[in-house]
């Protein structure tokens, strides 16, 4: 009996062992809770936030708008002005400081119903939509998007007369990276300028992040492009495990979701000529398609086995705090974080409201 419980003890052992992956993190003492779900008329396919209201695009439902404080639904756009919304992708909301101080909100949403487009809604009273501006055209094959307040300086790659602006957009498609300019009207009449610049890249680029001097994009099989703003020029790339997907910057690091490794590198920005691959990863088990960070924590989302929450505040030893699996928050689209607030859009369980417990 004796040597039969030393052989069980021996086989659970090497059980656990094997269970193991090799790059493991050490896991915090903190916890993640799910506080919340609420179901939306389509698929969550991304998902936005502001100091008091939750923004989720829709595949074949338009979006919603929710409060922050108890969830509940304030809009369910499925059309506006006539125009139906059944193809929404992409969401994204901004606060802008105008020239005369005022502070105005806008909604920009990529919807892909008949034609491509991005509509701006102003959103100022959120009582009272309001169509702000529409842009079609170069918006297919979008990578990723992002508006930008952009008010108290004109930037060295602005180029006349497009230097009269509030609000700058950077995109990306295929192996683009565009950029142009919004004009922002208090009453809601804004006008888009057009995207005069464009920059090539090597290869096809998807997320992007940036600096006050460099734009960080996801270069696919090249790794991390790095590109001066001022000259517009592509000054180094960095390779990666795996192909280069999302990035995200943090207090001196990028930390970049790579398709092949199924992981999240990370790599050290001391600058340009002197950036470096860290031996430190995290393996997300999925492909992890999307990524947001704020303060130490990371948040990475995946289709196949749910949400990582990651302490970073050392990104040489990285730490779990919680693997959230696929049967609590679903097949996760798009991940934001906000202090220990974390919002999910999940085609499967729509909005997913979890908060970290320390």
């Amino acid at each position: 009996m004796k040597w039969f419980n030393l052989l069980l003890i021996i086989g659970l052992l090497g059980l656990f062992t094997a269970c193991a992956q090799p790059n493991d993190p050490a896991q915090t003492s903190s916890a993640v809770i799910v506080i919340s779900e609420v179901s939306t008329l389509g698929y969550a396919k991304d998902v936005d936030i502001n100091d008091t209201h939750i923004f989720v695009a829709e595949d074949k439902g338009g979006f919603s708008i929710f409060r922050r404080d108890n969830l509940e639904l304030v809009h369910q756009i499925q059309e506006f002005d006539g125009a139906g919304f059944t193809s929404v992708r992409r969401i994204q909301v901004l606060d802008i400081t105008l020239t005369t101080r005022e502070v105005v909100s806008r909604l920009f949403v990529y919807d892909t119903s008949d034609s491509d487009k991005i509509i701006g809604f102003d959103i100022t009273d959120m009582d009272t939509l309001r169509f702000a501006f529409q842009q079609i055209g170069g918006t297919q094959s979008l990578g990723d998007l992002l508006y930008m307040e952009n008010i108290d300086e004109i930037p060295d790659y602005a180029i006349p007369p497009y230097i009269n602006y509030e609000v700058v957009m950077l995109r990306t498609l295929d192996n683009q990276l565009k950029y142009g300019w919004l004009d922002v009207k208090a009453d809601g009449s804004d006008l888009w300028l057009g995207s005069p610049v464009t920059k090539n890249l090597p290869n096809t680029v998807k997320g992007f992040d940036q600096d006050t001097t460099y734009w960080y994009l996801a270069g696919s099989q090249l790794g991390l492009h790095i590109v001066e703003k001022s000259t517009q020029n592509l000054i180094a790339s960095i390779d990666t495990p795996g192909s280069a997907y999302r990035v995200c910057l943090q207090d001196g690091f990028a930390f970049i979701t790579t398709m092949e490794s199924r992981s999240v590198s990370v790599i050290k920005l001391n600058n340009y000529t002197d950036a470096r691959l860290l031996d430190s990863s995290f393996y997300t088990i999925s492909f992890a398609r999307s990524l947001d960070i704020d303060g130490k924590y990371m948040v990475v989302g995946t289709h196949g086995v749910g949400i990582f929450v990651v302490d970073i505040s050392d990104p040489y030893n990285m730490r779990l705090v919680r693997n959230v699996p696929k049967s609590e928050v679903g097949y996760v689209n798009q991940v934001r974080i906000d202090g220990n607030d974390i919002y999910v859009a999940s085609r499967d369980n729509g909005l997913v409201y979890l908060r970290i417990i320390e």
